[in-house]
């Protein structure tokens, strides 16, 4: 569960949800008060995601590669894998790819995230 104020605006949003994660819930309550900020035409535009353009990969340290494995939060556990071309991926989505960076980050291929 989130709830979101805005006490300036005498607006707020709360997410409730069942198995859901609260990162989830944060976001669709941002989502929904910036619809209506801009429906009201008290905002002008919702700004689109920031994106850090395409990343270059480069080569992935063998340091970091060993950080390859099971890792667990307050809700579950998960294997990250990263491939022998520098490439992360996660279980929750093998669709989205991470890439490594020169800046030792892994970035998506959109470079949003």
């Amino acid at each position: 569960a989130i709830l979101v104020v805005l006490p300036e605006q005498k607006m707020a949003a709360a997410v409730l949800s069942s198995g859901g994660r609260s990162s989830t819930n944060q976001l669709l309550a941002t989502e929904l008060l910036l619809a209506v900020l801009k429906e009201k035409g008290i905002i002008k535009n919702i700004k689109p995601n920031k994106s850090f353009g395409k990343p270059v990969k480069v080569k992935v340290p063998q340091d970091v590669a060993k950080k390859a494995g099971f890792y667990g939060n307050s809700e579950t556990h998960f294997k990250i894998e990263i491939t022998k071309n520098g490439e992360l991926f996660l279980p929750s989505n093998r669709e989205e790819k991470y890439v490594y960076t020169a800046n030792g980050s892994f970035i998506n291929e959109k470079g949003t995230s």
